[in-house]
């Protein structure tokens, strides 16, 4: 079974590690120059998308904790009648 989309690794490494290896040989040819900017262009467009994924993890999260708290103080609210109900009764 494969894990949800925002958990599966996408490769980002290896391209991150072969961009930095070309930078560290300091390889100023125009090709080079071009391949690295599509690369850093690439993993500039990843890292914005994961972050607009992250902050739609963070909001629903926050939704997930508010609605986790309305319903247990609604099940409070009806064991305490539940039990008034049953001294009363």
């Amino acid at each position: 079974m494969k894990p949800p989309q925002h958990h599966r690794k996408r490769g980002y490494r290896k391209t991150l590690a072969s961009v930095l290896r070309h930078v560290e040989a300091a390889q100023c040819g125009y090709d080079d120059a071009s391949w690295l900017y599509y690369h850093v262009a690439g993993l500039r467009s990843r890292l914005d998308r994961a972050e607009g994924e992250l902050k739609g993890m963070v909001d629903q999260a926050d939704n997930m904790h508010r609605e986790c708290a309305f319903w247990r103080d609604q099940y409070q609210r009806v064991a305490y009648q539940l039990e008034k109900e049953t001294e009363d009764g």
